[in-house]
């Protein structure tokens, strides 16, 4: 709606090259504080900053020193640290029994302290047994067997380490099932830490894949070391099930919906129409 050569052109460029700048300002502040806040949360000395995860570790690297050692070709002495994920399965059914048990020996004992008399329970074995004894015996036996599976976890990963400081080849082929194929690996700097994030570390697709660790507290250890695949498979079946529920959501609202309407429902069901006719309040 303007002639050629009509001076209100140039207010509109002036004014658009104005906003243009202005809002170039407002992005730079925000990306300089961003960036600032980025810095200090990055310096601060939490361990997953200076961590890697590590997943689908091949057979021949799942052991500490192997992996260690891996690292150690691109970062020299920077490694700090490498755990790998167990397998514990037995283990944590035992502390979960344990835990069990204490709590039911506490309140035993508070039953005891409250009301000056030993409780007792029916059991279809020994018949009625002393709460407190039987508990107390019960957790000193759950005691010695988490002892010994600790012990005999640490035995078994020791001497697979020992093997693979001697080039054992049956060790690294073959490493123990209870050693998952997940590892953590921590390194001094955070340079190196995120250097590590960045580079493919094996030849195989998918194999030896680093990622940044999550904080101690959000791991969620029984998905540590899961395989790729099932990671993958898992994932697209989330996305489809996700995708199908967002679009066939449509369908029982519609139906749902139709089902109030008063006009539809008068034509399915001859007495409500006649009771909509009696009493026009009911329309």
């Amino acid at each position: 709606h303007t002639y050629a050569n009509d001076p209100r052109l140039f207010g509109t460029v002036i004014a658009s090259y104005l906003l243009n700048f202005f809002a170039m300002y407002l992005l730079y502040n925000e990306f300089s504080w961003y960036i600032a806040q980025r810095h200090k949360v990055m310096v601060r000395e939490s361990p997953e900053h200076y961590t890697v995860y590590v997943g689908n570790v091949p057979n021949e690297l799942r052991s500490v020193k192997a992996l260690n050692d891996f690292f150690a070709v691109f970062f020299k002495d920077d490694v700090v640290e490498v755990q790998f994920a167990k397998n514990i399965e037995e283990l944590e059914k035992l502390r979960e029994e344990h835990e069990k048990t204490a709590k039911k020996l506490k309140h035993a004992e508070a039953v005891l302290e409250h009301t000056g008399e030993r409780p007792k329970e029916m059991t279809k074995a020994l018949g009625h047994i002393d709460s407190i004894e039987h508990h107390g015996g019960h957790l000193s036996e759950l005691d010695a067997q988490i002892s010994a599976a600790l012990d005999a976890l640490q035995a078994e990963w020791e001497e697979h380490e020992a093997k693979v400081e001697q080039q054992d080849l049956s060790a690294l082929a073959d490493p123990p099932p209870s050693i998952r194929d997940g590892a953590f690996v921590s390194f001094k700097t955070l340079q190196s830490a995120t250097a590590a994030q960045q580079i493919m570390h094996y030849g195989t697709p998918f194999a030896l894949l680093a990622k940044e660790a999550p904080p101690p507290q959000f791991v969620f250890w029984k998905n540590v070391g899961l395989n790729h695949w099932k990671l993958q498979a898992t994932s697209i079946l989330a996305g489809a099930l996700t995708l199908v529920t967002c679009v066939l959501w449509t369908i029982p609202v519609a139906f749902i919906a139709s089902l109030a309407k008063v006009q539809e429902l008068k034509k399915d069901y001859k007495f409500l129409a006649d009771a909509a006719d009696a009493w026009s309040l009911f329309d």
